[in-house]
């Protein structure tokens, strides 16, 4: 027996063998925990080159267009063209200033080399099997990120506008009477020209026109005055919940809707085919979405209250007679029943709306009618914080309006496109 062990262990192949049974697992482990290991820097470094791309390019699209949450998606999209997944429905804080989008955040805030910089921050996440690394006491699936920050100098200038006329030709805001203008906070930008007469007292932060700025009679203006300022595309394309909203208009479908006398009422968000309101009627609008597919109108001395509203039409948006419309759009923490944050009025038709007669508007949110002329006229007031954007804009008697928004989660814009540059630093 002691020969027969001595001559095993004088055995060299016997030896090797032994040792190749009892090492091979560990061997193995460790051959694939390095392969693994250089799978996750391959994929660290793909990560890594997707978050600087998709921070540089957000950077450089909220510098040309200081919208915010636009150059958020500009961000989202290229992070996803580089592999990063993203999901169906993206979410924006404006609160908070950013954007999430499954495995990509993108956040907003101060410029990381210079305060006059804003930065555009990209977090982008991936998760790998990691079977071998299981096997050493970690877990089946790795996750694994990075983050790039890009400096965004301001291309975008001159201020926040109130007021927006989108036509390129002829006048694009047009006042007349004793028109009241306040938005010391914002500014009124034309994509052609300005024309002013009568008693007007403009007090904004600044007048810009694609063309020029015409005065006659004693007007007041407070503000700088810029013409030949160029143009600014529509700043609401971009902004997703408001767009996914229109999209669901369908012109003619839903229940007419109409009130007279001296009725009251209370109606939830819905569809509906037109809103009539007549006489000294009384109505509620609950919070939430109305989809109107035809056209709105409010005349007689009709009231109408609601909180946290958006009303989208494919029609005209009318108030005429001396009606009370006290309305305001969602912000960006209370929307519900499928509010856009912001929006108060959008319509996509081509026909003119108007606010007329001595209506009274404490409304606040966004009134949007980009294919369409906007008329205030009368003694007309809006006294909410107010943003319009139309075709063209005419204010006419004494009405008033007052801005800026920027609190309730609209994009933020300035009122010229400007060269922006932008660079990574981190």
């Amino acid at each position: 027996m002691y020969g027969y062990i001595r001559s095993l262990l004088g055995n060299r192949k016997g030896v090797v063998a032994v040792w190749l049974t009892v090492s091979a697992p560990a061997l193995m482990i460790s051959i694939g925990a390095g392969v693994q290991a250089g799978q996750y820097a391959v994929a660290r470094s793909e990560l890594q080159i997707a978050s600087d791309a998709a921070a540089f390019a957000g950077a450089t699209a909220l510098g040309a267009s200081g919208n915010m949450q636009a150059a958020a998606n500009v961000a989202a999209n290229v992070a996803e063209l580089n592999g990063i997944s993203g999901s169906g429905q993206r979410v924006w804080s404006s609160a908070s200033k950013t954007l999430t989008d499954s495995n990509v955040t993108v956040t907003v805030g101060p410029g990381v080399t210079s305060s006059a910089n804003t930065a555009v921050t990209v977090t982008a996440s991936r998760s790998l099997n990691g079977a071998f690394a299981m096997m050493l006491g970690g877990t089946a699936t790795q996750t694994i990120t990075s983050s790039s920050t890009a400096d965004s100098s301001p291309g975008a200038s001159g201020g926040q506008p109130c007021l927006l006329a989108l036509a390129t030709t002829g006048t694009g805001i047009g006042m007349s009477g004793s028109t009241q203008v306040t938005g010391t906070n914002c500014t009124m930008r034309s994509n052609s020209n300005v024309s002013m007469s009568g008693s007007a007292n403009i007090n904004v932060a600044g007048i810009y026109a694609g063309g020029t700025i015409n005065t006659s009679g004693s007007i007041s203006i407070t503000g700088s005055q810029n013409q030949n300022a160029g143009t600014i595309t529509d700043p609401f394309l971009g902004y997703a919940p408001l767009q996914a909203a229109l999209a669901g208009l369908h012109a003619g479908s839903g229940t007419a809707y109409s009130l007279s006398g001296s009725n009251t009422a209370t109606i939830n968000p819905g569809t509906y085919s037109s809103i009539n309101l007549s006489g000294s009627t009384r109505l509620t609008l609950n919070p939430g979405l109305y989809v109107v597919n035809g056209n709105i109108s409010f005349s007689g001395s009709s009231q109408v209250t609601g909180t946290g509203v958006t009303i989208i039409s494919t029609g005209t948006i009318n108030f005429s007679g001396s009606n009370q419309v006290n309305l305001s759009a969602p912000n960006s923490t209370t929307t519900t029943g499928g509010g856009v944050a912001g929006v108060l009025f959008a319509s996509t038709s081509t026909s003119s709306s108007s606010m007329s007669g001595s209506s009274s508007l404490p409304i606040t949110g966004l009134i949007y009618t980009p294919n369409a002329a906007l008329t205030f006229s009368g003694s007309s007031g809006i006294n909410g914080c107010t943003e319009l954007v139309a075709s063209r804009i005419t204010v006419s008697g004494s009405s008033s309006t007052e801005a800026n928004c920027a609190a309730y989660g609209l994009p933020q814009y300035g009122s010229v496109t400007g060269s922006a540059t932008a660079r990574l630093v981190r």
